[in-house]
């Protein structure tokens, strides 16, 4: 199966974390964005790792089950470099 973009972002699981911070979180992702320091793909590893953590996704990937490994595939798929981007555009 190939991706194809979405809603003009990367894919589907990235326009999801982007529309779902979007919903009340995004100024403070956006605040912590600002901080950031170092090259790009340091950056959105650190945002990812963020994002994890005030969603509680990190808890939800260490399960045994079906849903935990429909979120790590859609959690690997992220582009996290173009929401980082995106957040830091804005």
């Amino acid at each position: 199966m190939s991706e194809q973009r979405y809603n003009g972002w990367t894919n589907k699981p990235t326009w999801l974390i982007g529309l779902w911070v979007g919903e009340g979180a995004e100024p403070m992702v956006r605040e912590f964005v600002e901080g950031l320091e170092g090259h790009t793909q340091q950056r959105a590893d650190i945002l990812k790792n963020y994002v994890l953590e005030i969603f509680d996704i990190q808890e939800q990937l260490s399960t045994a089950g079906l849903d935990s490994d429909l979120m790590g595939w859609a959690v690997a798929h992220v582009d996290w470099v173009e929401l980082l981007e995106a957040w830091e555009d804005n």
